[in-house]
């Protein structure tokens, strides 16, 4: 940062610039993922969980194996 302020500044605004998007991408991608998992879509996936969670815990086959066995 030292020779960043030594040579008039400009070094730093244009890094500064550059941390600027990186918090206003990470900013919209914590947005998005907030909205998906709290929609419609997501209560629906966590029903459709909850009961299959039911069903093991009641012992019900479920008649589905896992891929290759």
């Amino acid at each position: 940062m030292g020779s960043a302020l030594a040579g008039g500044g400009t070094a730093y605004i244009r890094a500064e610039h550059g941390v600027w998007w990186l918090v206003l991408g990470l900013g919209t991608g914590i947005l998005i993922l907030g909205l998906l998992s709290t929609g419609r879509w997501a209560s629906d996936t966590a029903g459709r969980a909850a009961a299959l969670f039911e069903a093991v815990d009641r012992g019900a086959d479920l008649g589905e194996h896992p891929a290759g066995t």
